[in-house]
């Protein structure tokens, strides 16, 4: 589950995104990038931003190749 400043944040950022694009008349190609924009960041905030103890993917993938990557000083060291 979301925190509540979490849940806030992504609110405020639908409601300011659909406010800009309504106020400004944005011709309808230009609406059409922002929503497409808009349709791929909300799925990735959501996936950013939710705790570690949810589902298996973070703690089995995420944490131990992050580890990992502390461990150098280099992306091309650590791509290796």
């Amino acid at each position: 589950m979301l925190k509540k400043k979490t849940k806030i944040i992504i609110l405020s950022a639908m409601i300011i995104l659909l406010g800009v694009t309504g106020y400004l008349n944005i011709a309808l190609n230009n609406r059409r990038k922002v929503f497409s924009i808009f349709a791929v960041l909300t799925p990735s905030l959501l996936a950013g931003l939710r705790s570690i103890n949810i589902g298996t993917d973070v703690k089995v993938y995420v944490v131990p190749a992050f580890n990992l990557a502390q461990e150098y000083t280099n992306f091309f060291d650590y791509n290796k």
